[in-house]
């Protein structure tokens, strides 16, 4: 991504195509994807939704879901399996099979046809491979595919380097949502509702403080507090959690988003904000300054928000 921003700055990408994620949203912040983007002389998106990134592409394409489209994919221990689709497509999407296909050539073969041809190209000197494929699509993986175990030792040395001296300010670890993940899920009314592991929380997000160091920066939950890092500053709810490093802040990724849909744009902070290329995970120098304000946090719902109507007690700012 790194590289792709640098060339994009210098003008020597003409053609940009991006097949699925949400660069606009998540890529890290300090890449600026969101102003760079636009340079780009032709961009096409294929993706699920219509979200922050097709906003800003020439074409949108249609992506079927991994439920609607033949596919293969590795396991950790290399054991291949056929992705099967349990139903055709329901919106005319393509899959990223198709839409290569488009660019090799190839727009007469289906994702089947392809997936096909490349296990009959592998498995070539089989005398029925017919027999093979059906075998293959009953049992659900390809038989003899995992990888061999390694035979691994530990380099010497590791763990010998002293630790080095803390810098300034708080150290600030990045996490997906529980519920949402990486922001993909925000639409999804079930899992907003789905409490989040240990804090219940619905519809939001948080800035997760120890209580130790909550009681040192005077904060208790539910305030609205700033976080500064590397230049970027969001505005975030807090949430004391017992068992929480101290000096340490956890925030989530996944909320802020501007084209979500129906009932995922606008839910809680873009965490993504103060995100940097160089340290998307984990880092040190966090300010944290308080701003007077409370952050109504929701615990539970109380109605459907699956009906259209507005979610009781999401995060407002009073």
């Amino acid at each position: 991504m790194g590289e792709l921003a640098a060339d994009i700055r210098a003008g020597s990408v003409t053609t940009l195509l991006i097949l699925g994620g949400n660069p606009v949203y998540d890529a890290p912040a300090d890449l600026g994807f969101k102003d760079l983007l636009p340079k780009v002389p032709f961009s096409v998106r294929l993706g699920l939704y219509e979200d922050e990134t097709s906003t800003l592409c020439h074409w949108h394409i249609p992506q079927t879901h991994e439920l609607e489209s033949w596919g293969d994919a590795r396991a950790y221990d290399g054991t291949v399996s056929v992705i099967q689709p349990l139903i055709a497509p329901l919106y005319g999407g393509k899959s990223l099979h198709d839409f290569l296909a488009v660019l090799n050539g190839q727009s007469s073969k289906s994702s089947h046809d392809l997936v096909q041809d490349y296990w009959k190209a592998q498995k070539a000197d089989l005398a029925r491979f017919d027999a093979f494929w059906e075998k293959t699509l009953r049992d659900g993986v390809v038989a003899d595919t995992a990888f061999p175990p390694m035979q691994v030792s530990l380099k010497s040395g590791i763990g010998e380097q002293p630790p080095t001296a803390p810098s300034q300010g708080l150290e600030i670890v990045f996490r997906p949502d529980p519920t949402i993940w990486d922001g993909r899920f925000a639409n999804n009314g079930w899992l907003q509702e789905l409490p989040k592991p240990l804090t219940k929380l619905t519809w939001d997000s948080v800035a997760m403080f120890s209580p130790k160091t909550a009681q040192r920066l005077g904060l208790k939950s539910e305030e609205a507090v700033e976080l500064k890092y590397q230049g970027r500053t969001i505005v975030a709810p807090t949430w004391v959690m017992p068992g929480h490093a101290d000096e340490s802040v956890t925030v989530f990724l996944g909320y802020g988003r501007t084209r979500a849909g129906r009932v995922g744009t606008g839910a809680g902070f873009d965490a993504g904000w103060i995100r940097p290329f160089a340290a998307p995970w984990i880092g040190t120098g966090l300010e944290v300054r308080k701003t007077g304000a409370k952050w109504a946090l929701a615990a539970t719902q109380t109605h459907s928000t699956m009906d259209g109507r507005e979610p009781i007690r999401v995060a407002t700012l009073d």
